[in-house]
């Protein structure tokens, strides 16, 4: 998974927004932010979070009852 992430990530020329599954952003916090292996593995991705990644780190924001206001 991790080298098609890499070959999809270098067809990336601008800012992106990506919708995945929780292995798709473990894989993406091994390689983006360096996490080892059998941290990432153990990781449980939140639900509902957008992982914004810049320069090498990750930050989560939670995506969690922002419609509650509309309306």
């Amino acid at each position: 998974m991790a080298v098609r992430l890499l070959d999809f990530a270098r067809e990336l020329t601008q800012h992106a927004v990506v919708v995945a599954h929780g292995g798709v952003l473990r894989v993406l916090r091994h390689l983006v932010e360096g996490v080892e292996r059998d941290q990432v593995v153990s990781w449980p991705p939140p639900q509902g979070a957008v992982a914004h990644f810049v320069r090498g780190r990750m930050t989560l924001y939670s995506a969690t009852n922002t419609w509650d206001s509309v309306g």
